[in-house]
């Protein structure tokens, strides 16, 4: 993300780790880094991507 410290590559491999369910716990303990840090992370990648995929309701209007 943007004006993040940790490399891209922890961002590309925690999207990829989250797709298979993985814990907040084991990818801080995968990726050698704090717990707080992988969780912070791991919030922000689930608000975008959610927020990005979630469908669209629309309002049909019936005449």
């Amino acid at each position: 993300m943007a004006y993040s410290h940790l490399p891209i590559k922890f961002w590309f491999y925690s999207a990829y780790q989250l797709q298979s369910n993985v814990s907040v716990k084991e990818l801080s303990k995968t990726l050698y880094r704090p717990y707080t840090t992988v969780f912070r992370m791991v919030k922000k990648l689930r608000d975008n991507l959610y927020r990005s995929t979630s469908p669209v309701s629309l309002a049909v209007r019936w005449s």
